[in-house]
């Protein structure tokens, strides 16, 4: 099966396609207007904006893990060669569970890998952090560092083969890893 294949992210969302736009690609985001290559899917126009210094979402409720969600609005895509590194700074406070934003490779709703920043709880177990999250074939799993609480934040995707990176950055110069996976079925 050919499927086409994207990045995203939760707050900045960047999309890969199997095209080669993204190569070197570079957006600042100092535009009033989307650039070319860019486009949106799930858009809800009333919950985003260009500034001419970078491009805001007004968050929303929404999820991608689990065949029961896959409803998260306003991603913004960007074509993909086969292996990146993709970074983003994030200027984002999360206040409440599942609150997130981050860097997300996306082949469709049921397949991703993402690095995200926020919050999350299960039962009594909390976290307020950085996270890789993986879902392959609507399974998820991830890895995660507790803790994590800088504003802003620089967080980093990076695949290479099979090698899934996600790392983060309190300065965007020194990067700490906060994990990786081998993912085949991609």
């Amino acid at each position: 099966m050919n499927r086409s294949r994207s990045l995203t992210a939760v707050i900045l969302f960047l999309l890969p396609f199997a095209a080669s736009l993204a190569q070197g690609f570079d957006d600042e985001f100092n535009s009033l207007v989307m650039q070319p290559g860019w486009t949106l899917t799930r858009e809800d126009r009333a919950h985003w904006r260009f500034t001419g210094a970078e491009y805001q979402i007004t968050t929303q409720p929404g999820a991608l893990n689990g065949p029961l969600f896959n409803n998260v609005r306003n991603m913004l895509l960007q074509p993909s060669p086969p292996g990146f590194r993709m970074e983003t700074k994030l200027d984002f406070l999360p206040d409440s569970a599942f609150h997130n934003a981050g860097l997300l490779y996306w082949i469709d709703d049921d397949n991703y890998v993402r690095v995200s920043r926020g919050m999350w709880v299960q039962d009594t177990f909390a976290v307020n952090g950085v996270w890789l999250e993986w879902e392959l074939n609507a399974l998820a799993d991830f890895q995660f560092l507790d803790g994590i609480r800088a504003n802003p934040i620089y967080l980093r995707l990076a695949k290479t083969g099979t090698l899934y990176e996600g790392s983060y950055s309190t300065d965007g110069i020194t990067w700490t890893t906060i994990a990786s996976t081998r993912i085949t079925g991609f």
